[in-house]
This record gives structure tokens, C-alpha cells and sequence, in this order.
């Protein structure tokens, strides 16, 4: 009995459709898998009629793309959601911006992060977390084509040196400062030695700053 032939051709690939249904569209709440967060769907509902409509819609086209993609885990599109797009909701009916994804440019963006940086409740880092946030949504449009590609939409630097830690200096004499640390408690040492003192002496200060925050 002659055997079967083996076949060489490639096998046709998976693909998997991402994009919502026409059913979808307008449907702004996202049915959300298990996951960590404890979130089971997320709803934009309460920020329609408010002007924005087209983000709204558009945005919860993307968290579906990302869940069924399987590109970004449930947890994190829940916080894309509550803490990317919330702020960036408030951000454009607070403002009064009106333009669609289709219209965004570098200056909504530059005002998103002047915003940000006066907005009462949020600290550095979480300014800098909100946008890393939304931006990913908005990339997520961009690659979609519901933000067109090719346009200048993201600042190079929207947080110049927000993670630079700053110590404070007190010198040597100066009240505060803990006697333990005090150089006069330690032995006097030859002149050659005295560099490398020096910088012990350095770290140790900035050291207890460092403690005291």
C-alpha cells in the first residue's frame, strides 16, 4: 500500500481578527476577562453626551482590541482605563477640547501635560503614569488609523528630570546633624589619608539625609 505524500507547503496562518463588530461601535461597555484587578467590565457610559463622544467610542474600540488581541494583560487595560483615559476624559470636557481622535495634533497633547503637572491630586510620578497610560491607548488609534499616522502627536520630554532625587545639604557644623556622624569622633589620620576620609565622610552625610528623606 503506497504511503501518503508528504506535503511541504506552509499551513495557512491564524488570524486573529481584533477589530470590534459593527454591533460594538457604539458600545462603551467592555466585558473584561479575569484578572488580578478584580474588575470584571469597564464602563465609559458616563462620559457620553459630554462633547466627547468620538474618544469614548473610539477608546473602547481599543481596550477590546487589546483584550483580544492578547497583547496587554486584562489588569492592565483596566488601568488604562481608570488611570489613563479617566483623566484624559476629564482633561477634554474640562478644557472644553472638542476635536476627534482624527484632529489630535502635538498641542492637545502639550496641553494634556500642562494639565497634568496643575492637576490638584496628582503627585510627579502619578502625572508621569497617567500619560504613559493614555499614550498607549492613543498608539493603539495610531496603529488603528484613528489617529493618523505620521502626525507629531507625543512631546519628546513631557517630564524633564522627574526622576532626578534631590538631597538636601547641610554642612558639617551645622544643627541636626547626628554626633555619630560627626568627624571630630574620629581619629585623626596622617595627611596622606586624609582624601579617602574625606569621602567616607560624604557618604555617611549624604547617607543619613538620604535616611531622613
Amino acid at each position: 500500500m503506497a504511503g501518503k505524500r508528504k506535503s511541504f507547503k506552509a499551513a495557512a496562518p491564524v488570524i486573529v481578527w481584533t477589530e470590534p463588530d459593527r454591533s460594538e461601535e457604539l458600545n462603551v461597555v467592555i466585558v473584561v476577562p479575569k484578572n488580578p484587578s478584580g474588575a470584571g467590565v469597564i464602563d465609559l457610559g458616563r462620559w457620553l453626551g459630554l462633547g466627547i463622544d468620538a474618544w469614548v467610542w473610539a477608546c473602547a474600540q481599543q481596550l477590546r482590541v487589546f483584550l483580544r488581541g492578547k497583547s496587554v494583560a486584562a489588569s492592565t487595560v483596566v488601568s488604562y482605563a481608570k488611570g489613563g483615559l479617566a483623566y484624559f476624559f476629564e482633561f477634554l470636557t474640562s478644557s472644553g477640547v472638542r476635536d476627534g481622535p482624527l484632529d489630535v495634533d502635538l498641542r492637545h497633547i502639550e496641553l494634556f501635560v500642562t494639565w497634568l503637572r496643575e492637576h490638584p491630586r496628582l503627585g510627579q510620578s502619578s502625572q508621569k503614569n497617567v500619560y504613559a497610560m493614555t499614550k498607549s491607548v492613543l498608539l493603539g488609534l495610531m496603529d488603528r488609523g484613528l489617529i493618523p499616522a505620521g502626525t507629531a502627536v507625543f512631546p519628546r520630554n513631557p517630564f524633564p528630570g522627574i526622576n532626578r532625587v534631590k538631597l538636601p545639604f547641610r554642612r558639617a557644623n551645622e544643627p541636626g546633624l547626628p554626633t555619630h556622624y560627626a568627624p571630630t569622633l574620629w581619629p585623626r589620620t596622617p595627611a596622606r589619608s586624609g582624601r579617602p576620609m574625606a569621602r567616607c565622610w560624604q557618604f555617611m552625610r549624604s547617607r543619613w539625609h538620604f535616611e531622613r528623606g
